[in-house]
């Protein structure tokens, strides 16, 4: 199973995952390109790292009740 799964690629026009709960740990690089992403949570998200980037050519927009920095 290990070796087919280091070599398994699939190419696909649409795929739908639905879950109770998804776990993924990658020990390299885990990269998205897309032309559009959306996350949503009903409760929380949280973003974290060491050092976190985030860039945009036009704009940045937070919208909340509070916003703390620092």
């Amino acid at each position: 199973m290990r070796v087919i799964g280091r070599v398994y690629e699939v190419v696909v026009d649409r795929l739908v995952q639905l879950s109770k709960s998804a776990f993924r740990m990658t020990e390299g690089i885990d990269q998205v390109h897309a032309g559009q992403i959306d996350y949503r949570a009903s409760e929380m998200t949280r973003l974290h790292g060491k050092n976190t980037v985030i860039t945009a050519r036009d704009l940045v927009k937070a919208d909340a009740k509070q916003i703390h920095m620092g």
